[in-house]
């Protein structure tokens, strides 16, 4: 009995040195496809679902919510990026959010509690033929200033067929 305690606490910590070390792993660029919509992230990320997204892309740091909103007479294709990142300001009665552009990025910040922790959103709009998307990088609001430069590659990444 004693034999197979041994054994099988060895293997407990054996695989769970193995799987430590894989988040030891070097960071590599990863490309993800979902529907019309492919953006590069990294090894890191795992495709997710969450309800009321279209699809979500998840890491142990930041969260990527995408929404795609087909055009209707609320946001109809005659409207711009920044008509609809207002409207999605006004509908969900952001204070003190203003739509920003940077690196022909369109985008807004704001920050909200989960549970017991503080996190900030990047969301980002983009237009395609059909409709409007919005992809939300999100992350603790103690380390955005180390995500900022990643949630823009990421954000720029972005491409659809």
């Amino acid at each position: 009995m004693k034999r197979i305690s041994v054994a099988l606490l060895t293997l407990t910590l054996a695989c769970s040195l193995l799987l430590c070390g894989c988040s030891l792993l070097p960071e590599k660029e990863k490309t993800f496809t979902s529907g019309e919509l492919t953006i590069q992230l990294t090894n890191r990320f795992f495709e997710s679902e969450y309800e009321g997204y279209d699809v979500v892309f998840d890491s142990s740091k930041v969260a990527v919510f995408v929404l795609k909103e087909e055009f209707s007479a609320a946001f109809g294709k005659e409207k711009t990026l920044n008509d609809y990142a207002e409207l999605v300001i006004d509908t969900n009665e952001m204070k003190d959010v203003t739509v920003q552009t940077k690196d022909g990025l369109t985008y807004f910040t704001y920050s909200a509690k989960a549970e017991k922790d503080d996190y900030t959103y990047y969301a980002f709009v983009y237009k395609t033929e059909d409709a409007f998307w919005m992809i939300q990088f999100a992350c603790e609001s103690k380390s955005v200033d180390r995500q900022i430069e990643n949630f823009f590659r990421y954000a720029k990444s972005v491409t659809f067929q």
